[in-house]
């Protein structure tokens, strides 16, 4: 039976997973402290946890969302992302972090809502747009009709304007 400590862990890895869309499987290949921190404080700044659990602890939570491709995975020095509300701008900021530290730090895998994703998915998932970057572009397809009527009907108010200012300038040069 599991200590008092270890059962508090995997209620804490429970509740992190329930509560989060995306957990990610990060394989830690030696980071030191300050590297560490810095890719905690880059996964908070988005609203992520970044956190480090025994493989064995996180089986034993996962427990009936745990799959054989992911079981099989969590292997090695581990750090575990749960991703908070724009969770695709959690994943980027490890990935990149990836990029930079590329012997020191990879993702294996991970499960969104519940679904394995393995590396190549979570490589493209980080390659979509966040939620800010949607919402910008969907706010300027809707616009984008509404302003070409406005550019068109300017246009024409326009070309009025200046039919009447030759009027005028021919009327006043026979004067």
């Amino acid at each position: 039976m599991p200590t008092a400590e270890k059962q508090q862990q995997i209620q804490e890895f429970k509740g992190l997973y329930d509560a989060s869309q995306l957990m990610v499987v990060v394989e830690n290949l030696g980071l030191n402290a300050e590297e560490t921190v810095a890719l905690r404080r880059k996964v908070f700044q988005t609203g992520g946890k970044l956190r480090v659990f025994k493989n064995t602890l996180a089986i034993k939570a996962l427990g009936d969302d745990l799959g054989e491709d992911l079981k099989g995975k969590l292997v090695g020095p581990n750090a575990y992302l749960f991703g908070g509300e724009n969770f695709i701008d959690d994943l980027k900021g490890v990935v990149e972090f990836g990029k930079s530290n590329k012997e020191k730090i990879s993702v294996k895998c991970g499960t969104l809502d519940g679904e394995y994703l393995d590396n190549a998915k979570l490589t493209v998932l980080s390659t979509l747009p966040s939620k800010d970057q949607l919402r910008a572009q969907l706010l300027g397809t809707l616009i984008a009709p509404v302003r070409g009527l406005v550019t068109a009907l300017s246009g024409n108010i326009g070309n009025f304007v200046n039919v009447i200012n030759n009027i005028k300038e021919q009327k006043e040069k026979q004067s």
